[in-house]
């Protein structure tokens, strides 16, 4: 699948020693990860607002917000990879003689931070629901829309280690 998406959309998809097709491979993986997160995003704030409606705004089930929330940061981290990605394609200049190929590395520094942060704010979260004694509620909507989710985590995963294993980029294969 994921060689199949690379002759589809990069130019000499196997020349991976040039610097335009490397890019290329990071904007793609990059670009399915925007992809697929902006679905998530619609699709557990949707079901977060429909199961609030059904149940006359009673409950709201905190778990799809957060988890779209997640989805939210791992599309600004899919970003922040393209601009790495673009910045370190720039040939060397007077300013730069070695040329750019660092700012990879520094945008999967930046996701990295990125993650933490989030976690860091989760652990929080949680802990202070458990501290506020606030009990927790979860239908079979909710648990089968996380398990598709974590499914499509789990693909895009794949595509990320794939693409960042084709092209040695330590940055997508740990994004």
């Amino acid at each position: 699948m994921i060689t199949l998406l690379r002759r589809l959309f990069i130019h000499n998809y196997e020349d991976v020693q040039k610097e335009e097709v490397r890019t290329s491979h990071g904007i793609l993986a990059s670009s399915l990860g925007i992809i697929t997160n902006v679905i998530l995003v619609a699709i557990k704030i949707g079901m977060a607002l429909f199961l609030a409606s059904e149940t006359g705004w009673k409950i709201f089930p905190m778990a799809l917000l957060v988890d779209a929330m997640n989805n939210l940061s791992d599309m600004a981290s899919c970003i922040v990879v393209i601009f790495g990605f673009k910045i370190s394609s720039k040939p060397a200049d007077e300013k730069h003689p070695f040329g750019h190929e660092r700012a990879e590395y520094i945008a999967g520094l930046v996701v990295s931070f990125l993650i933490l942060l989030i976690a860091f704010e989760t652990i929080r979260e949680s802990i202070a629901k458990i501290i506020e004694g606030q009990k927790t509620s979860y239908d079979i909507l909710t648990i089968v829309l996380l398990v598709i989710s974590i499914l499509i985590k789990g693909l895009q995963g794949y595509c990320y280690f794939s693409i960042g294993k084709a092209i040695n980029s330590k940055t997508l294969k740990t994004n």
